[in-house]
Order: C-alpha cells, then structure tokens, then sequence
C-alpha cells in the first residue's frame, strides 16, 4: 500500500549547495506521459507543466483568493453568462511573441476537438 502510494509522488527538489542560479529541479516518480496541456493524463506531468505556462488567472495560496496571471482584469455580464479577459501586455511566450486571446481561443478549442482525445474536455 505504502510503495503503491510512493509511485505517485512527485517531488521538487531546491538544491542550493552548487546548484546554478534560478534553477529548479523537478525529480519525478515516473516519466510524464507528455508535456501537452491538453494531453495531460496524471500526476507526473503536473509539476512539470505547471512550471511551464501560467493560465488566465492564479491561485494565491496566502489570501485564498484567484489573482490575474496572464489576465489583467476580467468583467462580465449581469447574468454571468459572457466573461471578457483582458490579456495583460506583459504576457509574452518563450521566444518573446505577446500572447493573445486568440492562442487561449485556439487551445481551447483543440482542447474540445474530438480529434485531441482529451481527458479534460468536459472542462469547457
């Protein structure tokens, strides 16, 4: 029971005696299955990917409370039925293109194709 419960756990490790600066290593209990959102099937991708890309908002830990991340501020309607995210202009992909509303669009979609035979497409 105990090594069965072991197999899951993935484990960060912050080394600071001779690690390089700004460095994280992620020590993991297994290989991840992939390292595409969309495609995420467990455990052992989550510590990665969450250290990857940054989503809409995020989650604060200290005030409990979602904070904008990639998203400079969201509205909605009365019925909270439409949300308009506003995409903040610091928000910029590893080699340097801004991202947009249209590469959420895009994911999202993919996440829902038929075709991405997602876990997770009930989320939209």
């Amino acid at each position: 029971m105990i090594a069965k419960a072991l197999s899951w756990i993935a484990v960060v490790v912050f080394s600071f005696a001779g690690a390089k600066a700004n460095t994280l290593k992620v020590v993991l209990a297994n290989a991840p299955a992939t390292l595409d959102w969309n495609g995420q099937v467990g455990y052992f991708e989550s510590p990665i990917l969450v250290n990857l890309a940054e989503g809409l908002f995020s989650y604060n830990q200290k005030t409990k409370k979602f904070e904008p991340d990639v998203a400079e501020s969201v509205t909605h309607n009365e019925l909270n039925t439409e949300y308009t995210f506003k995409i903040s202009p610091h928000a910029k992909w590893s080699d340097g293109r801004a991202v947009s509303a249209q590469d959420f669009i895009e994911s999202w979609l993919r996440l829902i194709s038929p075709q991405s035979a997602s876990l997770y497409n009930y989320y939209l």
